[in-house]
This record gives C-alpha cells, structure tokens and sequence, in this order.
C-alpha cells in the first residue's frame, strides 16, 4: 500500500507537525543550484495576479507567506488552510499579520466557505496526497470568483531521480510504501485540471541540487520514510552517501518542478 494519499497516515504521522516538511525545504534553501528561491518565484507570480482575496490549501506551517513578509500586501485577505493541525498550529505561531491572514484546519475535499469566496486558490505540492482530486478541485473552483485563478504546484515523474534511485537500491521498500508524485504530477496534471479549469499553462521552475554534506540529506530521507527505514538502512544510506560525496565532491539531484495556472 502507498501511504501517499492515506489521510491518518498523513496527518497522524508525516504531518502531525512541521518537522518532516521543515527537513525537506531545508535541503532545498541549503542546496539548490537556482539562486532564486522557490517561493518568492511563486510569490512573485502572486502579485502580478493582483488579487484581494487569496486561499491557499495545504499551506503547512506558512513557510511560503513567513520568509517573504516584504512581498504581502497589507490590504490582502489571505486564508491558510490545512488539514493538519499541527501545521495551522505552527502557522499561527509565525507572527504573520493578523489584519491579512487567518488560519483554518480544513480539508480541500470540503472547504468551509462559500461560492465566489476568493479571486486566487494555491496549491504548493500538496495535490498529490489528495485521495479524491475531482472533489478537490470541484471544491476550488465553488469558492473561486469566476474568472479566478488556480495556482497549483507539483514535480515530474522524474523529480529527485537520483535520489530515488539511490533509495531503490538500499531500501526498495521504502520506494512502495511511500511514493507521492504518481497521484499529480507535471505529466498528468493538466488531465485533471482540465475538467475544471481553462486557459491552463504550466511554467517550469529550472533548478537542481548539490548536496555535499550526509546529514541533511539523511535527515531528507528520515522525513518521508523515518516510520519504516531499520537501524541497518540507515547506516547504508550513511555510508553510500558519504562514499558518492567521497568520490565525487557533491551529489548532484535533479529537480523536475512547476506550477500550472489556470482560470474558472
């Protein structure tokens, strides 16, 4: 069973808090060839949109909105949602505005508002642990205005490839037990969207990693599968990874990562 859409799995365990997500955005600020950071690329596309009235679903602890303060607009409604609470519970704690944001537990399958609600819904990498994406984007599209824009965020099949190859070859369990981009991905995601949304683009972020520390990339790995990985596997990843920085100076992890923009 993949555990990448179980929603106890998911927010009893992997998102309980933001440790495991805060391990990950790490070893991409740490790493990444790109100079330009994820999210002010996104943020930046956010303001040109120009909108009042802003939804973003599974926006874990707000790492997005709480490291760019300069690029929020005072007169912004910003709704951050997630269907863990120990997420909100961390966003809350990140001293963001409270005339522009608040903050929901909820689910993208059932979101507590009502039509015509906000101008601009974001979805940053959260899509593929949906178990329903016809609900959930039958759900944004309700409380977008017409003519309101989706941004959703999410990798290609061949995101992290070395780095999924390298768990394939120690741990190849890991691999079936969790695995999140085959549920939306930048291959298949237009297919979805495409009963719900039009005028869909896909911009592609270029960026990639080069890792030449153990740790954080352990810490990586111990943040998707720190539930099912033995004492012994991690001792292999440890010595693997050290042996290819050893040989080679760095490892070099291919990203595969981008937003689709659409319109109801």
């Amino acid at each position: 069973m993949n555990l990448r859409n179980d929603p106890a799995f998911l927010r009893k365990i992997q998102y309980k808090n933001s440790n495991n997500l805060a391990a990950r955005i790490r070893i991409h600020k740490q790493f990444s060839t790109n100079p330009l950071d994820w999210n002010v690329w996104i943020l930046e596309r956010v303001q040109k949109i120009n909108a009042q009235r802003i939804l973003e679903v599974g926006a874990g602890h707000a790492s997005m909105w709480r490291e760019n303060n300069s690029l929020n607009h005072n007169n912004e409604h910003i709704f951050l949602n997630d269907f863990s609470y120990g997420m909100i519970k961390s966003a809350s704690k990140a001293g963001l505005p409270a005339q522009s944001f608040r903050f929901i537990v909820s689910d993208i399958q059932a979101l507590p508002y009502l039509r015509t609600q906000f101008d601009l819904a974001i979805a940053n990498h959260m899509l593929y642990h949906v178990p329903d994406l016809s609900l959930a984007f039958s759900e944004v599209k309700r409380v977008l205005v017409q003519g309101g824009t989706l941004m959703a965020a999410t990798n290609g099949i061949d995101h992290m490839k070395e780095l999924n190859e390298l768990v394939e070859r120690i741990a190849p369990n890991l691999m079936k037990t969790l695995n999140v981009t085959r549920n939306f991905n930048l291959e298949n995601g237009k297919e979805f969207l495409r009963e719900f949304f039009t005028d869909i683009q896909l911009e592609i972020f270029h960026d990639s990693l080069e890792i030449n520390e153990v740790q954080p990339l352990l810490d990586y790995i111990l943040s998707l599968w720190g539930n099912f990985i033995t004492i012994e596997q991690v001792k292999l990843f440890n010595d693997e990874i050290q042996n290819i920085i050893n040989k080679d100076g760095s490892i070099h992890i291919q990203k595969h990562t981008g937003l689709f923009v659409c319109r109801k």
